[in-house]
């Protein structure tokens, strides 16, 4: 199970055995948030404090091995650290889904037709 506490002072990603409840890990490693599994659980992805999407590999589960924190890329959500999903990924782990504030979206395109009618009367 991958849950966020603030028992270390700041928020932080954990993974712990469930629902024994036996032993815990510390996934991140300067404060995290909104953890996710990649399908095949051979990767979790977390966000940074700074919004920077992180990835774990995660080596094995008996017993529990996982790598270093990579960042993969700066990902600007709405309201960090809220309560709330605030991407989804993939099951190939290729392809992220953001929910990002309306600051950081761009502008809808628009096309403007000239003279159109002169292009209908022509058929």
């Amino acid at each position: 199970m991958a849950y966020v506490s603030d028992e270390s002072g700041r928020d932080e990603v954990y993974v712990q055995n469930f629902p024994d409840r036996s032993e815990k890990w510390q996934i991140s490693t300067r404060g995290g948030d909104d953890p996710r599994w990649s399908a095949g659980g051979k990767e979790m992805f977390y966000l940074s404090p700074e919004q920077q999407m992180m990835s774990v590999p995660v080596h094995s589960f008996s017993p529990f091995e996982l790598g270093v924190p990579a960042p993969l890329f700066n990902a600007k959500v709405m309201l960090p650290g809220q309560q709330r999903a605030h991407y989804a990924v993939t099951p190939d782990a290729q392809t992220f889904i953001l929910f990002t504030p309306a600051a950081v979206r761009s502008a809808p395109t628009n096309t403007v037709v000239v003279n159109w009618m002169a292009e209908l009367t022509k058929r």
